[in-house]
């Protein structure tokens, strides 16, 4: 049984820990104005805006979204030859966390989309 006590205890305080960095995250995603200037898009909540602040060191390195977009690894990569362009599949070794981030955010918002129409 002390074995199953120890485990207990530290699954506790394994989930405050995490209670406490997610208020944490809310009160720093209030805070700042770039991460409320991201929340403001549909789907992004306050960890995938500060993850992607935290990649992107400097915004003004892109000129807009689509160059952001290929510089995170979400657009498919081009293949070109005499004139003829073809897309191949979306880069895998980029920032596998901030995509996966995102694709949870826009699958939620599609799903609350289908629920309630805008």
């Amino acid at each position: 049984m002390g074995v199953l006590k120890q485990l207990n205890y530290k699954l506790v305080a394994v989930h405050l820990r995490f209670r406490w960095y997610k208020v944490r995250m809310r009160l720093h995603s209030k805070l700042d104005k770039r991460v409320m200037l991201l929340r403001a898009i549909p789907g992004v909540g306050p960890m995938t805006a500060s993850a992607i602040l935290a990649t992107v060191d400097n915004a003004k390195q892109v000129k807009n979204g689509r160059q952001l977009a290929a510089w995170l690894g979400l657009t498919p990569v081009s293949f070109s030859s005499g004139g003829k362009e073809r897309l191949g599949r979306i880069m895998k070794q980029v920032d596998r966390y901030i995509r996966r981030l995102l694709v949870a955010g826009m699958s939620a918002r599609l799903r609350q989309m289908k629920v309630t129409p805008p």
